[in-house]
């Protein structure tokens, strides 16, 4: 007869908490928060400090989500991911928000997410990139033909063997596949498989990756293929350029990457058919198990030259952890220093000592093999050519900066970097003004516009953003500062479609809301959530976020008002 454990409701394991939370508070403590986010397949514990009577916060040991109530609740009873934040105070008092629709990250854990349509992304800049601007193949389908038999014929000298390679298909059955799948491969790439219709074994032929056979490479329906969701913070995240420049488009996948070649190790070659400006269909590009695509080579003719060129040059490295069909017993008698024969000069086995199974010196194996009657055909060797060809997710070439800044500073240091983007192609763009940042602009250089601040003639005039003004590429913007800034020129950057004021005093919020239509994704404090109108200013978004340490009562108010399924708990410890 089995026992089952007792049922934990979700007021039991708030309770819980607040007990767990109240017993480890150090001295003097005023509250302690936790952010987590509870489901069946997984748990996160996201934030968790405590406030002291100064103000000033502690780290928070305790971790929720490993105790015993948490994981009956999520394991057993909840029927859903549930977001969770949690506040208890000195005084006993505890209350929480709950909701199955918000998210913490840790893309951008400082901040609670709200999707309220997961299917509005804004467009990747890679869909709005051109296309080639050269449309022609760069490939030569009888040169890659002949490359790649004279390629075959150096691999099987050091290999020993002819490789793992499949029978070839005819025209016939070539274009069959190509009309069952409606994809239309490149003419070099495609006439290789009239030599061999791929590898059969991982023989690593083509940039250390095993070949597919044709049918593999046309039906891309069983690869996983990686998809930008809101919390994966899309618009700070873009996939940055490649080298060349514009080569690639810059997505994160897109369905005209026919994959042909794996590792098995979630790294992949593959032909690009919808290639960038700078690109030509045809090209061979490398993913990965992140996102994005590493330019490779402009056509599967020259990756075949590069792969010969290589080999004549002697740049491959040779490999072994398979010796069957040989007389060796394990890979510790390619020392050469164990199993002597009775009487064998050990001066001799010093020679072979050097032979390193992941990195075998041709000449000293050669030597070993003679010695033994063997040859290499009789080894299970791995051949890794050294291309030279880029391996790097994203080759260097500047754009990640260039797409990407942060500009910190103040007074006119800080408005000189800003007029020096006005002409870069800044699509994401941090802002950090020091607290001590001179009021309003350097003379002349301010925006004709008035400030509208409300602000007495006391207070800091706020700093203008208008240099920023039309700014044509601009994104995301994420604004950090604890002086006053006029955002009011936001408006006018016809592709801002992300923005992040949670950590800033932002003037001009109300009167900017109301006209960025084409806003996607917008961050505030509950108190600036405040100021914009309802709801009708906020009907473009399709992602929200509330930042800064918004109380769960609040919390929970600002998830209520985009229609989010939240409650709201509270309650006392006993003996508090």
């Amino acid at each position: 007869m089995t026992t089952r454990r007792p049922q934990i409701s979700l007021d039991q394991l708030l309770e819980r908490l607040a007990h767990k939370v109240a017993g480890a508070a150090p001295e003097g403590w005023r509250r302690g928060r936790v952010s987590a986010v509870g489901s069946r397949s997984g748990s996160a514990q996201y934030a968790g400090w405590y406030e002291l009577g100064d103000g000033r916060r502690a780290g928070m040991e305790v971790e929720v989500i490993g105790d015993r109530y948490w994981e009956c609740y999520f394991g057993e009873v909840a029927p859903e991911r549930l977001a969770v934040e949690f506040v208890v105070e000195a005084s006993g008092r505890f209350e929480a928000f709950t909701s199955p629709d918000a998210e913490r990250t840790f893309a951008a854990a400082d901040r609670l997410l709200l999707v309220r349509d997961p299917d509005g992304l804004p467009p990747e800049p890679g869909d709005e990139q051109e296309g080639p601007a050269d449309p022609t193949y760069a490939g030569d389908p009888d040169e890659a033909v002949r490359l790649f038999r004279e390629y075959l014929r150096l691999r099987a000298g050091i290999l020993g063997h002819d490789g793992y390679l499949n029978p070839p298909l005819d025209a016939a059955s070539r274009e069959r596949l190509l009309r069952r799948y409606d994809v239309a491969l490149p003419p070099d790439l495609l006439a290789l498989y009239g030599e061999f219709n791929g590898e059969y074994d991982e023989g690593m032929l083509f940039e250390n990756q095993t070949w597919y056979a044709l049918e593999g490479a046309l039906d891309q329906s069983s690869f996983w293929f990686p998809t930008l969701k809101w919390s994966d913070n899309p618009l700070w995240s873009a996939v940055p350029d490649s080298d060349p420049p514009g080569a690639v488009r810059r997505s994160v996948h897109r369905a005209g990457w026919h994959r042909f070649a794996t590792n098995t190790g979630g790294d992949f070659l593959a032909v690009d058919l919808d290639p960038g400006p700078g690109g030509r269909p045809g090209q061979i590009i490398r993913l990965d198990r992140d996102y994005g695509a590493c330019y490779v080579a402009d056509s599967m003719t020259t990756l075949l030259r590069h792969h010969v060129d290589a080999l004549r040059r002697g740049d491959y490295r040779l490999r072994t952890h398979d010796l069957d069909a040989a007389d060796l017993e394990d890979l510790d008698d390619l020392d050469g220093v164990e199993d002597l024969d009775d009487g064998e000069d050990p001066d001799n086995a010093e020679e072979f000592a050097g032979l390193d199974p992941e990195n075998l010196d041709p000449d000293l194996l050669d030597r070993y093999l003679d010695r033994e009657g063997m040859e290499r055909g009789d080894l299970r060797l791995f051949l890794t050519v050294e291309t030279g060809l880029p391996r790097e997710r994203h080759a260097p070439v500047g754009s990640a900066a260039t797409h990407r800044v942060t500009l910190s500073g103040e007074g006119a240091d800080f408005h000189a970097g800003l007029v020096s983007l006005r002409r870069a192609p800044v699509e994401a763009l941090r802002l950090v003004l020091d607290a001590t940042a001179p009021t309003g602009s350097p003379e002349g250089a301010g925006s004709s516009e008035p400030t509208g601040s409300s602000e007495t003639a006391d207070s800091p005039e706020p700093v203008d953003l208008a240099p920023l003004l039309g700014h044509p590429t601009l994104r995301a913007l994420t604004l950090v500062s604890e002086c006053p800034v006029d955002v009011r020129v936001l408006p006018t950057l016809p592709k801002l479609r992300g923005l992040d004021l949670s950590k800033a005093e932002a003037h001009g919020i109300d009167v900017m809301t109301t006209e960025l239509d084409g806003l996607a994704f917008l961050c505030l404090r509950y108190a600036q959530w405040q100021a914009v109108p309802e709801p009708g200013s906020a009907s473009s978004l399709a992602a929200v976020a509330l930042g800064g340490d918004a109380s769960p009562r609040e919390t929970y108010d600002w998830a209520s008002r985009f229609g989010a399924e939240a409650s709201f708990h509270e309650g006392n410890l006993e003996g508090e």
